[in-house]
């Protein structure tokens, strides 16, 4: 951040990793850093961190790549970006193999040596760990940085009730907290998906809403389209483009219903 070097942010195109990747990208923004966005297409790109994405974000002059929901057995391409003169940030939630990819920090509450007591958190939850350390080390004041992670915390909620975590411990308290904090919704595309998803102005949504209603709209980006979208939906702060996206998002999860189905008849 002091030497405004470019930075990427990497995430994953389903619930939890686009909801990390937005948790992050707009702290960045708001301390003054130049950040970027990847989301690899599910279909040309595959799950996980690849080289190729590595060399276009060389290419942008992108001094710094955090994962967000993923990396943590990306040691390969760990290598590859060090290579080229590109540090590498991991955080991710999954189980990490035998050895630890060769980043300069690897935030995982899952890797052996972490003592963290919360094992379960989603990858939305780590994202937002690291953000809240960020604004703290940045000298931002606890009710500055409490109103920043309680805006925070309705999409991480959303993305730990998506995720499948156990709703216990930590996992509980982000999910009470952001589900009652969606009562009250100043984000345009936050607003425009629970419009969609017929959950009303002034209405907390239960779990099993967030799990049947807004999760599945959210995922057919990744499934159908391209999850960028999604990023586009919860970044953009023009109403009449979050709900057009929102639309769109509806359109697609139809889209992706009718398509189950018909695998279903076929088998």
């Amino acid at each position: 951040l002091e030497n405004k070097e470019k930075v990427m942010v990497f995430g994953d195109y389903d619930v939890d990793g686009t909801s990390a990747l937005v948790v992050l990208k707009k702290t960045l923004d708001l301390v003054g850093g130049i950040a970027t966005c990847h989301v690899p297409h599910r279909i040309r790109d595959g799950y996980g961190m690849r080289n190729d994405a590595v060399d276009d974000a060389a290419a942008l002059g992108v001094k710094l790549i955090v994962s967000v929901d993923t990396g943590i057995r990306a040691g390969l391409v760990v290598k590859h970006a060090a290579g080229l003169g590109i540090d590498v940030i991991v955080t991710d939630h999954h189980l990490p193999e035998a050895e630890l990819p060769p980043a300069v920090a690897v935030l995982n509450p899952n890797r052996p040596d972490c003592a963290y007591p919360e094992k379960n958190l989603c990858g939305a939850g780590v994202a937002l760990k690291l953000a809240d350390a960020l604004l703290s080390t940045l000298g931002w004041e606890r009710p500055r940085r409490e109103r920043l992670v309680d805006s925070m915390l309705k999409l991480v909620a959303i993305a730990t009730v998506a995720d499948v975590v156990p709703l216990t411990g930590e996992n509980r308290v982000i999910v009470k907290r952001g589900l009652e904090g969606l009562r009250k919704v100043s984000n345009p595309g936050l607003r425009a998906l629970l419009d969609v998803a017929a959950i009303e102005d002034g209405t907390a949504p239960s779990a099993r809403q967030v799990a049947f209603q807004i999760a599945p709209r959210i995922n057919a980006a990744g499934r159908m389209a391209s999850a960028s979208d999604i990023v586009d939906l919860f970044t953009t702060s023009d109403p009449a483009r979050a709900r057009a996206i929102a639309a769109q998002l509806n359109e697609l999860n139809k889209d992706r219903r009718d398509t189950e189905d018909g695998i279903r008849q076929a088998i």
